[in-house]
């Protein structure tokens, strides 16, 4: 068993993503907890993921444990792109291509893709988010802009 382990380093990650929310969002009104500024509950989760981080980085280093698989990067690539795309198109395209690209190119990452089924899915999932955000939340965004 080695001490760089899965526990240890998803540890160090919980660990990282907090610090960065805590140094991102450092110059947030903090408030009190009675009368929250808009710091308050973002600090608050930043703490709690370098708090939780910190007690699975221990257990990984006191208990040990089994080496990190192999990094896949095809899944990383493609879903952080799909998220992206998803964030270039809602303006610029509307509801409907957003929703279709982050599914279909999310799905694109995973290790058994067809292409029938991620346009089916696309489908479904489009017209769902359409469904939601449209009409069941009357948000006013353009569901295709042409």
């Amino acid at each position: 068993m080695s001490r760089l382990n899965q526990d240890f380093l998803s540890g160090l990650l919980f660990i990282a993503v907090g610090a960065a929310g805590l140094w991102w969002g450092n110059e947030y009104a903090m408030g009190t907890p009675f009368r929250m500024g808009p710091g308050y509950f973002p600090r608050l989760l930043c703490w709690s993921l370098v708090l939780i981080g910190a007690v699975i980085a221990a257990k990984g280093l006191i208990a040990g444990g089994d080496m990190p698989e192999r990094l896949h990067w095809r899944p990383l690539l493609l879903i952080s792109f799909s998220v992206l795309a998803f964030a270039g198109l809602i303006t610029t395209a509307g509801l409907l291509p957003a929703a279709a690209a982050v599914v279909f190119i999310g799905a694109l990452g995973g290790p058994e893709f067809r292409w029938h089924e991620g346009a089916i899915l696309a489908a479904v999932l489009s017209a769902g988010a359409i469904a939601l955000f449209k009409y069941g939340l009357n948000m006013t965004m353009p569901i295709l802009n042409i």
